[in-house]
This record gives structure tokens, C-alpha cells and sequence, in this order.
């Protein structure tokens, strides 16, 4: 599904009024390497979305048989090497396996990194992999009715948030994410639902 930038009460009204049971978890995938960062994976039945993909991600979630299907967004912490190296390789992976767009969350200047790697993947016309910069107010992206991701963006002192002299400064801004997903409703209980006097019939159909 397309992510979409969301007020916070957007988002709130969004999430629960698609609150399902549902599991989720987190996967770390470090790489155990000098160069890179790790890459954070967050499960749901419905989507996967990844945090960083530093150089040997690909290779690491073959070796680990680590499944990327479902991966619709990409956020990224900063514009570097150790963040982005291992995006093109990925998406090439990705888009063989039938995955048609891929929309990268991140800095200003994602837009000319993806610009710059384009002819490396003009042989698969069919897929797309689609920049989204961070720029203020910085509202959340909802990823789907289950997972809405919240952008946390530090400034470099003395620094804008955009671009300086038309070209983007590269290290100058660093991202956290906060990863909401969506209420939970519990379960009904109906020895203390009749302890507290609600009589039974229609009024428990609207509680369960």
C-alpha cells in the first residue's frame, strides 16, 4: 500500500479505526561490519518496513533467509554511506521478485542520490523506487491502517532543514523514527460486564 503523510490526529483516527488483532515484531539485522549500520525490520501482517540498508543488507537477508516480500518503505537515518549503500542492490532484488514501488523515506537530498542511481536500475522499467524528503512540520507517514512511523529530525547547530546554496548538506541532518502501531482492542469480558450491572442483549454485541 502507498504510505501517506499524515497530521497526528489524522493518524490517530487512521490507526484506530483499523485496530485489529494482529502480530507484529521487530528484527535487528546487524552486519558485523566496520563500515555499515545496522538495518532494522518491523513485521506486520499486512507490511514490512525496513530502517537503513547498508551495504551487504541484500546479502545478509539471503544468508539469513530473511524475507523481503511486502517491503513498501525504506526510512532512513541519514544521507551516507553506511545508510544508503545498499539500497540499489536491494531494490534490484526487490523489484525481481514483483515488488513494483518502493518509497524511501529520508534527508533532504535522497531525491539526487536515487537521480544518480537510476541508470543502474533502468533495466527495470517497470519498478520504481520514489524519494520522499523530510521537510518540516515532519508529520508522521502512515505506512498502512496497522503501522504509522513518526519522523524525529536533528539539525546540524546553525543549520537549515532544506538545502544551503541549493545543494544538500550531506550530514548535516540525522533522522530518529517513532513507530506507532495500532490499538489493540481487548476482550470482552462478560462476568464483569454483568457484575456491574450491563444486562445482557444488545449493549454486549456494542461492547465486544
Amino acid at each position: 500500500p502507498k504510505s501517506m503523510k499524515r497530521s497526528r490526529d489524522d493518524v490517530d483516527v487512521a490507526l484506530k479505526a483499523h485496530s485489529t488483532n494482529c502480530s507484529s515484531f521487530v528484527q535487528i539485522l546487524g552486519l558485523d561490519t566496520g563500515d555499515t549500520v545496522p538495518s532494522v525490520l518491523i513485521v506486520t501482517e499486512s507490511t514490512r518496513c525496513i530502517f537503513n540498508a547498508g551495504d551487504g543488507l541484500q546479502r545478509f537477508c539471503n544468508q539469513h533467509q530473511i524475507k523481503m516480500n511486502r517491503l513498501n518503505n525504506l526510512f532512513l537515518t541519514r544521507l551516507d554511506a553506511d545508510t544508503v549503500g545498499g539500497l540499489l542492490g536491494m531494490y534490484l532484488t526487490l523489484a525481481d521478485s514483483g515488488i513494483k514501488k518502493l518509497a524511501v523515506h529520508g534527508p533532504v537530498g535522497i531525491s539526487r542520490f536515487i537521480k544518480a542511481g537510476s541508470g543502474f536500475c533502468e533495466n527495470r522499467p517497470e519498478a520504481q523506487l520514489e524519494p520522499s524528503e523530510l521537510q518540516p512540520p515532519f508529520n508522521p507517514v502512515v505506512v498502512d491502517s496497522s503501522l504509522a512511523v513518526t519522523p524525529i529530525v536533528v539539525l546540524r547547530e546553525g543549520v537549515a532543514p532544506c538545502e544551503e546554496a541549493g545543494r544538500p548538506l550531506v550530514g548535516s541532518v540525522a533522522v530518529s523514527y517513532v513507530a506507532r502501531l495500532a490499538d489493540i482492542a481487548g476482550r470482552f469480558d462478560v462476568g464483569r460486564a454483568k457484575a456491574v450491572g450491563v444486562p445482557a442483549g444488545p449493549l454486549f454485541g456494542r461492547l465486544k
